[in-house]
């Protein structure tokens, strides 16, 4: 049989336009707890990703804390986001398929700067279309650039291996990623879903479904 959580809110913060902070929620199972919030403010996602990808993916906050030295197997097909109002849903998607390789498009001669991955805001980011859906890679922000093959019109940035993963949207969605995977201590990052994320608050519920059993955790804005 299935264990079901309870759901506690334990944090609402205050909001104005955009909420700049959603509610935290929790749910305790016997073997695990988990607590998480969705960040629906377009600025908290731009100095985390350097984007917001126009709010076509939602960004959770997870944390999760094995019970009684459990062993907790988390992976991307346990969680799944779900729109109440367009229906739109989701299962947490994996940086690979977000970001792709080598979609980053770094502009002339450009690198990053202290202060933020693509802290530039002259030069969009590039990301990848849909896996199976043929949809095409895509801009996000900046004032777009020609890719002409004319001579003169670009020259290509050399970076190294290690560099290029340090200051590519698919690097820093692999370093803030929840960790995947088994593990018996407490774990925190976060989990991205393909569904849209201009809708209020009370628009939105997560489901899990894991090896330590289940809940579904509907997000409220009083």
């Amino acid at each position: 049989m299935r264990k079901t959580g309870s759901i506690v809110v334990l944090f609402v913060a205050g909001f104005c336009c955009w909420p700049a902070s959603a509610e935290w929620l929790s749910s305790r199972l016997d073997d695990a707890e988990f607590s998480t919030r969705i960040i629906l403010d377009p600025s908290e996602i731009t100095s985390l990703l350097g984007t917001d990808f126009d709010l076509d993916y939602l960004l959770l906050e997870m944390r999760v804390r094995p019970l009684y030295n459990s062993k907790v197997v988390l992976t991307r097909g346990d969680f799944m986001v779900r729109s109440r109002r367009t229906n739109e849903r989701s299962t947490a998607m994996s940086p690979e398929e977000i970001a792709g390789t080598a979609v980053l498009v770094m502009g002339e001669g450009r690198t990053s700067k202290p202060g933020g991955i693509f802290s530039q805001d002259t030069d969009p980011v590039i990301i990848g279309g849909t896996p199976g859906t043929g949809t095409r890679p895509r801009a996000l922000g900046g004032q777009g650039r020609s890719f002409s093959q004319g001579a003169g019109t670009s020259r290509e940035t050399k970076l190294t291996a290690e560099e290029r993963e340090a200051t590519s949207l698919l690097g820093r969605l692999r370093q803030l990623e929840l960790p995947i995977g088994e593990t018996r201590e407490a774990v925190s990052g976060y989990l991205y879903f393909q569904v849209n994320a201009k809708h209020k608050l009370k628009t939105y519920e997560l489901t899990y479904d894991g090896n330590v059993g289940e809940f579904q955790l509907k997000f409220q804005q009083e």
